[in-house]
């Protein structure tokens, strides 16, 4: 049986493929050739250098301090708090 988070990836295929052939027979929009066409590529690497430049000047930091900082301390506060009961209740009940 599939998991609910491998359903989601299948779906999300298949909602893109769906979406792709609409577009193509809707609009009469060749989507092959546009993948194909060296200006893709262009636009492509423009784009993937836009966000690495809106990453390193603008989102570097506040994500590592809520990364670092607040996720971080957050899930092993909880995580030390729960092996703490675990071990407590196993002490407990050995006996």
């Amino acid at each position: 049986m599939k998991t609910q988070k491998e359903r989601g990836f299948i779906g999300a295929i298949i909602s893109i493929i769906t979406a792709l052939i609409l577009i193509q027979v809707v609009f009469k929009f060749d989507i092959v050739g546009l993948l194909k066409s060296p200006d893709f590529g262009e636009i492509v690497v423009y784009i993937k250098k836009f966000a690495v430049l809106i990453w390193e000047k603008f989102l570097v930091l506040p994500a590592s301090f809520l990364w670092n900082d607040i996720f971080i301390d957050i899930i092993w506060k909880i995580t030390k708090e729960g092996f703490e009961l675990l071990k407590d209740w196993v002490d407990k009940n050995q006996n």
